[in-house]
């Protein structure tokens, strides 16, 4: 089922922060000794190298110490999640790949994966529901349909709805998800890309998915996840207490992934972690007193 936006209509012409050209990457390949290395040819990377982004129409500042905040505070959750580092050098957010492993001879080779629109059949630039992409259910029932662990990979892909909901992760579309095939079959992949968008002022204050015919996510509560557990055939005791369960680790993990990270920042990036962990952790005490409200 598709839900209409009920917003002004100004919102919708407010920018998205995934955008074409938004964020330059670059493939590395790192050696035993940590030396970084440009792949050549068919080489494949061991890692993706992704600098703060430039957007000189906004405000956007420290993106690359945002994401490793995020990712590495749900790693803390105990999220099937990407590994990352903070290169202070470069002010970038070093991502070990996911989608590689070593063959006997100690060589590389690369996994099969698919993301969430490619497997729905639709073109990368249609990742936002409300564009047209896919809704959370049909991301929940591409993996009954795909993966050889389904209930598993379905309660992972819950645990991200509700820890992008509690970070301020507006941008948590479905070309955010993956299908990667692995030694015992197809499952979904670790997660990627976690960074909060609501630090920023100016960008689109809808969640990339509607939850329970609901786009605002300051507005999401109990009744809107009644909605999606009965869209799901699912519980709704269990929803809820996977809501319950995430938010309280996002409140405990944030503070950890912030100290662990503070020591690499420059003092600019310092306050932007700073205002990071204090507006995390007012968006979900506020979902956590919504949900039982």
């Amino acid at each position: 089922m598709k839900f209409p936006l009920t917003d002004d209509d100004d919102d919708l012409n407010r920018p998205r922060i995934s955008i074409s050209g938004a964020q330059v990457k670059m493939l590395l390949s790192i050696d035993d000794g940590g030396c970084p290395l440009q792949p050549m040819g068919t080489t494949p990377s061991t890692h993706i190298l992704k600098p703060d982004m430039v957007r000189p129409e906004l405000k956007i500042w420290a993106s690359a110490a945002n994401e490793t905040i995020i990712m590495r505070a749900a790693q803390l959750c105990g999220m099937p999640t990407a590994r990352v580092s903070y290169q202070p050098i470069v002010r970038a957010c070093l991502v070990e790949r996911y989608d590689r492993s070593v063959k006997t001879d100690g060589t590389l080779r690369r996994l099969w994966q698919a993301d969430f629109c490619q497997l729905s059949g639709l073109p990368s630039d249609t990742k936002y529901e409300a564009d047209g992409g896919p809704t959370f259910k049909e991301c929940f029932d591409l993996l009954s349909r795909h993966t050889v662990m389904p209930a598993y990979d379905q309660r992972n892909l819950l645990r991200w709805l509700v820890f992008n909901l509690a970070v301020g992760n507006n941008d948590s579309h479905a070309k955010n998800l993956s299908i990667l095939s692995g030694p015992d079959g197809l499952r979904l992949a670790p997660f990627y890309d976690l960074m909060s968008t609501r630090v920023y002022n100016g960008l689109g204050p809808h969640f990339a998915f509607s939850v329970g015919g609901e786009f605002n996510p300051g507005k999401v509560e109990k009744k809107h996840l009644l909605v999606l557990a009965e869209s799901l055939s699912i519980a709704p005791k269990y929803l809820l207490k996977i809501a319950a369960d995430t938010i309280d680790r996002v409140i405990a993990a944030v503070p950890l992934a912030v100290e662990e990270v503070l020591p690499h920042l420059s003092n600019s990036e310092k306050v932007l972690a700073e205002r990071l962990q204090l507006k995390i952790l007012g968006i979900a005490k506020k979902m956590q007193n919504r949900l039982v409200s």
